[in-house]
């Protein structure tokens, strides 16, 4: 499940942005909007598995062990005001035994 903080906007258009770099669509994943103040604990609960954050939440799930860094979204909007996508650690951590086993 993925954060969004609004249904339209910015992350809206990071995470179209992301998912055609991907070969992916929104019906491949489930969104969830959510205040940003709100994501950290989703994260920290399983609720959701990955969300577009911005500062100061985004260093607090980094420096609690929560979440970690998956992309800078300026990188993939040029020229569009950055915040970053984080993935719960355990998430993440499923990820990278895949990406090992192939």
């Amino acid at each position: 499940m993925v954060a969004l903080n609004t249904a339209s906007g910015s992350s809206r258009l990071y995470l179209d942005g992301l998912l055609k770099k991907a070969g992916l669509t929104e019906s491949d994943v489930t969104v969830r909007v959510m205040a940003f103040n709100e994501m950290a604990g989703a994260l920290s609960k399983g609720v959701i598995d990955v969300a577009f954050m911005v500062q100061p939440f985004a260093t607090a799930v980094e420096e609690n062990g929560i979440a970690v860094t998956i992309a800078d979204l300026g990188e993939a909007v040029p020229g569009h005001m950055t915040n970053n996508l984080f993935i719960r650690m355990s998430s993440f951590a499923i990820v990278l035994r895949r990406r090992n086993a192939l």
